[in-house]
């Protein structure tokens, strides 16, 4: 077992060694909402503005497949007329490490697909004003599939679309079952691309 391990790690850094890593940044607008079991139970849902921002590694493998790591901030949440408390809106804050694969067009075009993990740095519950602190409600870790798309030019700045789907319930209790659903509209830019 140790031999495949060390095997895989040292075609994984032949690979990347002779390719063209490129570093980037960047950031956009979620569209994000609750879904699930439950999702309806709580209130008039409606869709929440949040915005998310950070930084990637576009790794190529071939000529048009490549493996994109982010680490990003990323605002989610619900905007909802709760039935029972006085508040309309509970934003959630997570650090989200995706590790994408992207199927590249020569014409600068691709589609990506991969899991995201995400670790929740903040949750508030509040009515826009005034929000308190409710972090201990909910699990520490999210888990999402990604599908997207999206273009980049030869220059390096593009733009992409993605929907990130929630895998698990968000919340401690059992009897509460809502997942993370998150339209991304973002734009970036690749630092090392080719001029």
């Amino acid at each position: 077992m140790k031999k495949i391990v060390l095997s895989l790690i040292f075609i994984v850094v032949v690979m990347t060694s002779k390719a063209q890593i490129q570093y980037g940044a960047k950031a956009g607008l979620n569209i994000a909402t609750w879904k699930g079991e439950h999702a309806d139970d709580i209130g008039e849902r409606e869709s929440h503005l949040h915005i998310h921002a950070g930084v990637l590694v576009n790794i190529p493998i071939t000529d048009r497949i490549n493996v994109q790591p982010e680490l990003l901030y990323s605002g989610e949440g619900v905007k909802y007329d709760f039935y029972y408390i006085d508040a309309d809106r509970q934003k959630l804050g997570y650090l989200n490490i995706p590790v994408l694969v992207q199927y590249n067009h020569p014409l600068g075009f691709f589609a990506e697909t991969g899991p995201q993990v995400g670790l929740l740095l903040s949750a508030k519950l509040g009515d826009g004003k005034i929000f308190v602190d409710n972090k201990d409600d909910f699990k520490k870790t999210d888990l999402k599939w990604i599908l997207g798309v999206g273009f980049k030019s030869k220059y390096g700045a593009g733009i992409n679309i993605r929907y990130n789907m929630g895998l698990v319930e968000l919340y401690d209790e059992a009897d509460l079952k809502v997942k993370n659903s998150v339209i991304g509209i973002g734009l970036f830019y690749m630092f090392s691309a080719k001029k």
